[in-house]
């Protein structure tokens, strides 16, 4: 922020440059005048919210309890004598791995030695119990650009296991959309440690290939292809990935929880036995052709189907204690069985839309009329709200 530059936090850190500026708060490369180094500093905003505030407070406890080498280490936490909270890091130098994805997908050694060390940092939060929630190349750090020296960073959405999920009042999309689980994807699913592992299914995805498993321009539409649509088989955009990675890959990427590896200790110890590349095999790969991934698509059975997209005005949201305090909940529950009955299935994306696909084997012309149908009845319903409908395979 503008003229915080030289501002002494705590009668101890004295805040030096701006590293990272997000809708909450700020990160800070400063000074600690006690220890004689640098440390990294979160200020936080002065407007904060209750949930904001917690979630602050949640963060800096869960960072107390975490001693591991590949997470962030706590230095300490307060606020500051406008009452604005802070949270102390070490400092680290080098970069995150998104920047070096922006550079291009990593060779297969360097991509794997990723996964592991992402996998050791995540073991270490689930054996305390907690969920990360939010990771993605942005929050794993290369220090010194060394993917063997990884660090895992920002634990703001970070809490508990818990039987059931809790969206804010609002229904703000929590977590970064394209390393979204299914089950983070829709409203009212329980997370659980499987949820962290789709997440690392993806980043490792993403180090193969050069691109996430489900891209869109659109954030509803990614949240649909991650609910829907199977990831391209990694070695059809990448050959020479062994299968062995292949088939641990898919099953992170698995629609079902409970297909993944349960956490990330489980992780590791499939990660270990996974077979080593040697550089003559990564000399010899080559880019995919398109045969290859033409074969890949007609191997597939293909299936006619309609899809409606509902978004609803800003400050909508699909859960039940906030639909039934702005009295929804009827014109929610009655969409929702008018589109079952209409032979849809209804799901309600994270971001607050509503998803509702229709498939079948009958006519294409019946199909399509039935969709225009449901289409008609939730403009009638949701007059304020924009409805997209597609047919395709």
């Amino acid at each position: 922020m503008v003229g915080e530059q030289n501002l002494i936090v705590d009668d101890r850190f004295e805040i030096e440059r701006l590293v990272a500026h997000g809708g909450m708060g700020s990160i800070y490369r400063a000074f600690d005048r006690v220890e004689g180094q640098p440390v990294a500093l979160k200020l936080m905003g002065t407007l904060l919210g209750e949930s904001e505030d917690a979630r602050f407070t949640r963060e800096a406890g869960l960072l107390a309890r975490l001693h591991h080498p590949r997470i962030v280490r706590y230095l300490g936490h307060g606020r500051t004598s406008e009452g604005r909270p802070f949270l102390v890091m070490q400092w680290l130098e080098g970069e995150d791995l998104r920047t070096a994805l922006d550079r291009g997908r990593l060779s297969l050694p360097d991509a794997l030695c990723v996964l592991k060390g992402a996998a050791e940092a995540v073991a270490a939060v689930h054996a305390m119990g907690i969920i990360h929630r939010d990771l993605k190349p942005g929050n794993l750090f290369l220090r010194g650009g060394s993917v063997a020296d990884l660090v895992l960073l920002d634990f703001g959405l970070a809490r508990p296991v818990e039987p059931t999920l809790r969206l804010t009042a609002s229904g703000a999309l929590l977590g970064t959309p394209y390393y979204m689980a299914p089950e983070q994807a829709t409203s009212g699913q329980a997370l659980q440690t499987a949820t962290d592992i789709f997440s690392l299914g993806s980043i490792f995805y993403e180090c193969l290939a050069g691109k996430p498993p489900f891209y869109a321009s659109h954030v509803a539409s990614v949240l649909a292809k991650i609910l829907f649509n199977p990831e391209v088989p990694i070695q059809t955009l990448r050959p020479s990935v062994p299968r062995a990675w292949a088939e641990l890959l898919a099953r992170m990427l698995s629609k079902e929880p409970a297909r993944r590896p349960s956490d990330a200790r489980e992780l590791c110890g499939e990660i270990a036995r996974l077979p080593l590349v040697t550089a003559e095999v990564e000399r010899a790969e080559t880019a995919p052709g398109s045969h290859a991934l033409a074969s890949h698509e007609e191997g597939r059975e293909q299936t006619l189907a309609c899809v409606m997209l509902v978004m609803f005005p800003y400050g909508t949201s699909p859960d039940a204690e906030t639909r039934e305090i702005i009295g929804m909940s009827e014109r929610y529950d009655a969409t929702r069985s008018a589109l079952v009955r209409f032979g849809f299935a209804v799901e309600w994306l994270a971001d607050t839309s509503l998803i509702a696909t229709l498939s079948s084997s009958g006519a294409a012309t019946d199909q399509a009329r039935i969709a225009a149908r449901g289409a008609l009845y939730a403009r009638e319903v949701w007059p304020e709200a924009r409805i997209a409908l597609a047919t395709g395979r």
